[in-house]
C-alpha cells in the first residue's frame, strides 16, 4: 500500500453454529462471509451489526477479530478486511442480498468458490481458524 492509496475498510462475520461456519452465496456465484463496507461513522462491529441485519434479517454480537486480509486493488485502492467472530441465533436468517446460505466446515471451504479475500483468509489461517471451528 503507498501513502497516497484510499483505504476501504469491510467487516466479515464468521458465524459459527455446529462446528461449521455460515456462508453465503453472491450474485456472481461466489460464495463469502457475510459483511460489507464501513460506513463513514460506523468501528468495525457495528458495521457488521448493521450487515448481518440488512442482509440476513439476524442480530449478531461480534466477539473477537479473528484475521485480517489487505488487497492491493489495480484503481490505487486498498481494501482491508476484517473478519470477526460472532454470535447470534441463525434460525431467522432471511437472505436479502445473497441467493441462498449454508454452514460448511474448514475442509468444506476449501472447495467452495469463494471471493478473493475469503480465500485468502482460509489458506492463510487455517489453523487459527480451526481453534473456533473445531
Amino acid at each position: 500500500m503507498n501513502i497516497n492509496s484510499k483505504v476501504r475498510y469491510i467487516s466479515a462475520g464468521l458465524l459459527i453454529k455446529d462446528r461449521k461456519v455460515l456462508v453465503a452465496l453472491r450474485k456472481e456465484k461466489l460464495w463469502e462471509f457475510p459483511g460489507g463496507k464501513l460506513e463513514s461513522d460506523e468501528n468495525n462491529e457495528s458495521a457488521l451489526i448493521r450487515e448481518f441485519q440488512e442482509e440476513m434479517s439476524i442480530a449478531v454480537k461480534p466477539v473477537e477479530e479473528v484475521a485480517s486480509v489487505e488487497i492491493d486493488n489495480n484503481d490505487n485502492s486498498v481494501d482491508i478486511f476484517i473478519f470477526i467472530l460472532v454470535t447470534g441465533d441463525p434460525a431467522g436468517i432471511q437472505l436479502k442480498v445473497h441467493s441462498e446460505y449454508k454452514f460448511v466446515s474448514i475442509d468444506e471451504l476449501r472447495n467452495l468458490e469463494l471471493c478473493v479475500p475469503d480465500k485468502i483468509l482460509i489458506n492463510d489461517n487455517v489453523e487459527a481458524l480451526k481453534k473456533y471451528i473445531d
